[in-house]
């Protein structure tokens, strides 16, 4: 807990958050293409094993996190299945309850082991055999990945620092027929900062202009 309130401030959290539930958004978009079907929510397991009473330091940002997702992605999630829930999850639960929507609390499965409603939800194929599925994944570890300019990446995401008076472009393929989602996380020093964003037809090599803003001010 104290590595983790070292690492993120709540913004840098509060972005991240948004990052993470855009990425998810994103595959559920990609699997509802790809089984010609509408995907639209998640399921989310939270394995809590080991969790102590130092947990309560991080509700400050799980109270965000509940208010973000209260205001900007609801009905993304059908469940939660908080997993290997620890005695101490309860009295956490309560003192953030009254920060979570009455409809997503309705969605929270809690249980020492693996709630039974999760394997109703989820194939025994999918669900993880550390949590008492048939799928031999290995369940991942978070590590920090670095490009080749040595800058912190995580699934695609480039970071970059621009200098004063300097310029930055990226360029990136749209497979999507439909077009693509895109998120810029800015943390700008200065408020003389200026974004342009473009969609370019490679067969007849047309630009349209999508975004043209000046002098960012948030």
């Amino acid at each position: 807990v104290k590595e983790f309130i070292k690492s993120f401030s709540k913004e840098e959290w509060r972005m991240h958050h948004k990052w993470r539930v855009e990425k998810t958004i994103e595959l559920l978009r990609k699997r509802a293409i790809a089984l010609k079907k509408p995907i639209y929510q998640a399921v989310v397991l939270v394995d809590l094993e080991g969790m102590g009473f130092s947990f309560r330091h991080i509700m400050p940002y799980m109270k965000m996190t509940s208010q973000i997702d209260k205001q900007n992605y609801p009905e993304t999630v059908s469940y939660i299945f908080l997993l290997n829930t620890p005695w101490v999850v309860p009295l956490l639960f309560k003192m953030l309850a009254p920060f979570i929507d009455p409809r997503t609390k309705e969605k929270i499965q809690a249980s020492s082991g693996t709630p039974d409603l999760a394997h109703e939800v989820m194939d025994a194929k999918v669900l993880p055999a550390a949590w008492g599925g048939e799928n031999q994944i290995e369940l991942p570890v978070a590590e920090v990945n670095s490009d080749s300019n040595g800058n912190d990446n995580d699934d695609g995401l480039s970071i970059q620092n621009v200098a004063a008076r300097d310029l930055y472009s990226f360029k990136s393929k749209c497979d999507d027929p439909k077009g693509g989602k895109y998120v810029w996380l800015m943390k700008l020093e200065s408020y003389d900062i200026s974004l342009k964003i473009e969609w370019i037809d490679e067969k007849n090599g047309t630009k349209e202009k999508i975004v043209d803003s000046k002098k960012i001010s948030q």
